[in-house]
């Protein structure tokens, strides 16, 4: 099962890449599903390593003083979403932080395919 999800974030981490704009282009998946949580958290990961929950900016210590105040930690979702450009040590170290707050439930975001096709 680790060796899905580590070839899953590889294939992420491949075909991701920012725009102009400097937002997150997610890859295209022929087979997903939606998944809702009430308690969930986005986290994503910029092209220069930056990290943001839920739209705010952090460094590594806040990251973990904001994992650690979270509570029911088994029932969240943790919504992973990282640049292509990202280099693969940041996200291997964020997935450590999950892992050792005992955050397991992890999604990669993707994109949906429009009539088969990337869009």
């Amino acid at each position: 099962m680790a060796d899905i999800a580590f070839l899953l974030l590889i294939f992420l981490i491949l075909v991701t890449g920012i725009d102009e704009k400097g937002n997150v282009k997610l890859p295209v998946f022929r087979y997903s599903q939606k998944v809702s949580s009430p308690k969930r958290i986005a986290i994503v990961i910029d092209k220069s390593g930056r990290i943001f929950v839920d739209g705010f900016a952090m460094d590594w210590s806040r990251f973990d003083s904001f994992l650690n105040s979270l509570s029911n930690k088994k029932d969240i979702i943790a919504r992973l979403i990282a640049d292509s450009s990202t280099d693969y040590s940041n996200v291997d170290r964020v997935l450590s932080f999950l892992r050792k707050k005992n955050i397991l439930k992890i999604v990669l975001v993707t994109k949906e395919p429009v009539n088969g096709k990337k869009k």
